[in-house]
């Protein structure tokens, strides 16, 4: 072969060389830039503690609980505890909500963790009461709302579970 030849194919080499090179680089700074992110705004869903203090501190359930006597309702609603209990004097109580076990509770209330979730995605008043219903009457293993009075229903009417729908809902389990 002849010398003009060699140097021929040799700068062919290397510029066919120095393309694949451009092209690896290309590749690496394609790759070691930002990948795309796609972000989803997920909606906070509230505990079951926390749906539960909105739904007593509603309009509906504050303006009916000023005249009950003193309530106690205790709530294991998955691992857990919390209790509802009336706080003020007559005519200005209000209904709140506490973590831990009360002593003496007129009502017992056992909440599955499914249907404890199930509640707190709740939007309205009327959509929790009406699921709380559902789950009260057909219950399955994974979701169940069990109610235990543990007073006669004329001691529940006597304290003003009547008066407040929400109240009645578990007096009348």
């Amino acid at each position: 072969m002849s010398f003009i030849k060699r140097l021929f194919r040799r700068k062919r080499k290397e510029k066919v060389e120095e393309k694949v090179e451009e092209k690896v680089e290309e590749k690496k700074e394609e790759m070691v830039s930002e990948p795309k992110v796609t972000v989803k705004v997920v909606e906070k869903i509230p505990t079951f503690k926390e749906r539960l203090a909105e739904i007593l501190s509603s309009e509906i359930v504050t303006k009916s609980a000023l005249d009950v006597g003193d309530v106690k309702i205790q709530f294991v609603a998955g691992s857990e505890s919390l209790y509802i209990e009336s706080v003020g004097r007559i005519g200005a109580k209000k209904l709140e909500i506490s973590e831990g076990r009360t002593s003496n509770p007129d009502i017992f209330v056992r909440i599955s963790e499914a249907a404890a979730l199930d509640l707190a995605k709740t939007k309205s008043y009327d959509e929790f009461t009406t699921l709380l219903k559902e789950f009260m009457k057909r219950s399955s293993p994974g979701r169940y709302v069990k109610v235990n009075c543990l007073k006669s229903i004329d001691e529940l009417r006597s304290k003003g579970y009547l008066n407040v729908d929400l109240l009645k809902i578990f007096a009348m389990a």
